[in-house]
């Protein structure tokens, strides 16, 4: 769930809320990620700018993130009949480390790619891009 790329809150509950009812199933939110920043660590561009903090309905802030992520715990707990069961941060601890890339130079050499290693997640991590743990960590509580 990337709301900016995927719209509200709001319209995951509608289609959660939905899909458990239909198919009489729990659900799982499996990807979910926003931006405590817009610092860089790296020299590869990241994902998460200033775009996507205008498009995400939060600002791009330690507790912009926090908002985002106890707003969507919120959404996963009011599915009807206890079916929200839980949801995967995406990459919580993916920080810029050298060398720790997306893929390895034998990956990218594999696939045709080249370019920068880097990480364009870093921002999104619930660690700063020193590894010091961010509030919103505590969001998860």
């Amino acid at each position: 769930m990337y709301t900016y790329w995927d719209g509200p809150i709001s319209k995951l509950q509608t289609n959660m809320d939905d899909i458990s009812k239909r198919y009489n199933k729990d659900v799982i939110v499996v990807e979910a990620a926003y931006g405590y920043g817009l610092e860089n660590c790296d020299d590869t561009d990241n994902s998460f700018s200033a775009k996507e903090a205008q498009d995400g309905g939060y600002p791009g802030t330690v507790q912009g993130q926090a908002d985002f992520i106890r707003d969507l715990m919120q959404s996963i707990i009011n599915v009807p009949d206890n079916r929200g069961k839980g949801v995967f941060y995406w990459e919580p601890t993916w920080i810029a480390v050298p060398g720790a890339g997306w893929a390895t130079p034998a990956g990218m050499k594999y696939i045709g790619e080249s370019g920068k290693d880097g990480n364009a997640r870093e921002n999104q991590a619930l660690f700063d891009c020193r590894g010091k743990v961010l509030p919103s960590l505590k969001s998860f509580n």
